[in-house]
């Protein structure tokens, strides 16, 4: 099995220019096609998972297909950074996964504290904190 991974190219932008517009139900059928030309596409893994979990049309979320999507992206060759990981956990808590969510804060919470990312540090502290919270109810 080939280990490459897929990089943005110009193509790859025309999804993420279709969500800047709110235009989602284009981007998420642009990311899927992108997904099914190039399957190790990080950025579209990682980005659809993300317009799934958070998309202002609450008719596009998909919570289940972003996580499939996200872990997916996280178990290719590469490391997960600590963003990939966040995006992770943020799906993982959109289908009350709010355990695993925070066990995967906790990793990316490591990798940016690690890389001296404090504002993303500082995010993920924020994202732990409501995971706890979420799952003490």
């Amino acid at each position: 099995a080939p280990t490459e991974i897929y990089t943005l190219s110009l193509p790859d932008a025309l999804p993420i220019s279709l969500a800047r517009r709110g235009e989602f139900a284009g981007a998420i059928e642009n990311y899927r096609k992108a997904i099914e030309i190039h399957g190790r596409n990080r950025p579209a893994l990682l980005d659809l998972a993300h317009l799934l979990t958070t998309c202002e049309s609450e008719e596009l979320r998909n919570a289940e297909e972003a996580v499939r999507l996200a872990t997916r992206a996280c178990e290719l060759p590469v490391e997960p950074t600590a963003d990939d990981l966040r995006i992770l956990a943020a799906a993982q808590a959109g289908v009350n996964q709010l355990d695993m969510a925070a066990a995967t804060v906790r990793k990316a919470l490591t990798l940016a504290e690690e890389t001296g990312d404090g504002e993303l540090a500082d995010r993920l502290r924020h994202q732990l904190e409501l995971y706890r919270k979420g799952a003490e109810k």
